[in-house]
């Protein structure tokens, strides 16, 4: 899914470029901190098991390119090309699924990657703008089972809305600053080993954003 946004994305600035070449270029670099809350829930077979909810900070940069169109519209590609870390997740239970019924001791930890997103952005002021957009990113599970098993990965998708205020500099930049909310779709990652799953739901995240950019 990722790799058809981009494409399309591509697809669709190669398109308008040579019909709109007068109109500009952006790019730039983003710092950004969030606020994020997940909701998770193991289930063994059809029986709900554990239930936790979490908060985690984050902060990460990014690279963008946007195309503008007349005065007020703009089309974007954000890229996070480094990868940022969730806190580890450790506890210790009996295991029913095996004959012993043995206690034993779970961690998990999740990387996150190629966070990925296409936005578009209208000016409702000279300064201020809104905007809307897809996200991306790939989830990369870390973990150590006492049972033995595995999550798989996934690609958790979303969409982004945000409000902000632009500010032309000299020489052609501009400064940014931001607020935003991200909103991700339900993931489950299953065990490899047995019937347990995790569902993670509620994936929510209120952002901060700071940018700098340059317009050809």
């Amino acid at each position: 899914m990722k790799k058809l946004i981009v494409a399309s994305f591509a697809f669709m600035l190669a398109s308008f470029v040579p019909a709109s070449a007068d109109k500009g270029i952006n790019i730039g670099v983003s710092a950004h901190t969030g606020l994020y809350y997940g909701d998770a829930k193991e289930t063994i077979g059809s029986a709900p098991k554990d239930r936790e909810d979490a908060l985690a900070v984050m902060s990460y940069g990014s690279i963008y390119i946007e195309k503008i169109f007349g005065d007020r519209f703009r089309v974007g590609l954000d890229f996070v090309p480094m990868g940022f870390e969730s806190e580890t997740a450790e506890d210790s239970k009996v295991d029913k699924l095996t004959s012993g019924n043995s206690t034993v001791t779970n961690k998990v930890q999740v990387d996150f990657e190629d966070m990925t997103t296409i936005y578009a952005a209208v000016n409702v002021t000279e300064n201020m703008y809104v905007k809307g957009g897809f996200v991306t990113v790939d989830a990369i599970t870390n973990e150590n089972l006492g049972t033995g098993g595995s999550y798989g990965n996934a690609e958790i998708e979303g969409t982004v809305l945000a409000v902000g205020y632009n500010k032309e500099l000299d020489n052609g930049f501009f400064f940014r600053a931001e607020g935003g909310h991200q909103s991700f779709d339900a993931v489950t990652l299953n065990d490899s080993t047995n019937s347990k799953k995790i569902e993670v739901t509620d994936i929510n995240g209120v952002v901060g954003t700071i940018s700098l950019g340059r317009s050809f």
